[in-house]
C-alpha cells in the first residue's frame, strides 16, 4: 500500500497478509518476555532538536 490515500480494498489485503504471518497464539510469557526487553532513554524535545541541530549544520 504504497500510495497516499490507498482504496478500501488495498488495506483490507495489506491487513489480511499481515494476519496470515502473525503467529495465531501468543502466550503471556512471549508478551512478559517483550515487556523486560531494554528500551532506549527516552529524547527530549530539546534533545532531538540540538542532535538534528548538530547533524544538519556539521557538514
Amino acid at each position: 500500500v504504497d500510495t497516499t490515500y490507498p482504496d478500501k480494498k488495498s488495506i483490507l489485503m495489506y491487513i489480511t497478509s499481515l494476519f496470515q504471518v502473525l503467529p495465531q497464539q501468543v502466550s503471556i510469557e512471549a508478551i512478559q518476555e517483550v515487556e523486560m526487553l531494554p528500551r532506549p532513554p527516552k529524547v527530549t524535545k530539546e534533545e532531538h532538536f540540538q542532535l538534528h541541530h548538530q547533524m544538519h549544520y556539521s557538514q
